[in-house]
């Protein structure tokens, strides 16, 4: 009787109220046409870089299937399976989740539209050098934390829309009082993110979520592991990567991390070492094939033990603002289970800072495309 009281609640959650499309002149989504909407890289690839044949295939394969899509509504599979294993069961996980006090930086949502940032971390803090993932997480000399990821997503009476912001982009950082890459507004913390966010672009954040990458090989190994199929050897011995025959190979939580977070992926073509060229391009592909495939594998998970785990790894690897309730995170998660999203990218142009820094300003469109967010 009190899952089928919880349930009850769940499906009367009021839905958000219809209104009409986009004006006029809206950017549409990345995956149609031309112009504000269309997906715009962060930068050229270096001169001696190239496409591995494996990065081809991720291209086919990802463009209708934006990744973080794919990642969102696996979340929303596992939220609702909280309550599915038992509601004390789910109230006892929620409970669980660590929370970020950001309360008092967030815009109070409105009108049933929220628009949620998402921010996947890099954090170093605290962090045991003897761990056996330590190198895919000491691979940069970074110290603190910043946002390896930068997300936006809104959920209206239009749907749901998600926005990734460029970590390069080079905006005013709130309570600086001058411009740097957005990531690094994360060096001191959520709150002048989110700060920056709202002043800079001028979006509205009603919630906030983190993924932690420390927590990442967790997650995987709750998962019981991820399959990679891989056209070539690889490695990376900066993050510990060590593939060494092609094929389907079965990656641990220490070695998946190892290979989203490699940066000097290396791959054994005909005897010969062929280093991908493609920096952060590169990266982003492989973080999709690595997401995508651990999605498939959760989403075909039947067995109770199974779920139980990967819920456990995702509570240990997710933190969530201090104000959203448990309805709240079901509300979210109803909606993007619910909808087909769309997925825009931000219009930027390419930029030479006064010390010769390699960043990204916003481009024509970009406003057009904001608006959606706020």
């Amino acid at each position: 009787m009190a899952d089928e009281d919880f349930w009850a609640k769940v499906r009367n959650l009021p839905d958000l109220e219809r209104t009409p499309g986009d004006p006029g002149g809206m950017a549409g989504p990345t995956d149609r046409g031309t112009g504000a909407g269309r997906v715009v890289p962060p930068g050229p690839a270096p001169a001696d870089g190239g496409t591995s044949p494996q990065q081809q295939q991720q291209q086919r394969r990802f463009g209708s299937s934006p990744w973080w899509r794919r990642t969102a509504i696996a979340l929303a599979v596992l939220l609702f399976g909280l309550p599915a294993l038992g509601l004390v069961y789910g109230w006892w996980r929620y409970r669980g989740l660590e929370r970020v006090a950001v309360s008092e930086v967030l815009t109070p949502a409105s009108g049933g539209s929220r628009t949620i940032l998402v921010v996947g971390s890099d954090s170093r803090e605290g962090l045991d050098a003897d761990r056996p993932d330590a190198g895919a997480l000491l691979a940069s000399p970074v110290s603190g934390q910043r946002a390896d990821t930068i997300l936006l997503i809104r959920i209206d009476g239009r749907g749901v829309a998600f926005l990734s912001l460029p970590r390069d982009l080079w905006l005013p950082i709130s309570g600086r009082g001058g411009s740097q890459r957005i990531n690094t507004a994360y060096v001191n913390g959520p709150e002048q993110l989110i700060a920056t966010v709202q002043e800079s672009l001028g979006v509205p954040v009603n919630s906030y979520m983190e993924i932690d990458f420390s927590g990442f090989d967790s997650l995987v190994d709750a998962a019981g592991g991820v399959t990679i199929d891989f056209p070539y050897p690889a490695s990376d011995a900066n993050s510990g990567l060590l593939v060494e025959t092609a094929g389907p190979v079965r990656l641990d939580g220490v070695q998946a991390l190892a290979y989203v977070r490699s940066r000097h992926y290396t791959e054994i073509v005909d005897g010969r070492p062929r280093v991908d060229g493609t920096g952060d391009l590169g990266r982003t592909a492989r973080q999709q094939v690595l997401v995508a495939n651990l999605v498939d594998e959760l989403a075909a998970t039947r067995n109770p033990l199974a779920l139980d785990r990967a819920v456990r790894g995702v509570t240990a690897a997710v933190r969530v603002d201090d104000r959203l309730g448990l309805f709240d995170l079901l509300g979210i998660a109803r909606r993007l289970a619910g909808n087909d999203p769309e997925q825009f990218a931000l219009p930027v142009r390419p930029h030479t800072t006064s010390g010769g820094a390699a960043v990204l300003l916003l481009g024509d469109g970009a406003q057009e495309v904001l608006d959606r967010f706020r």
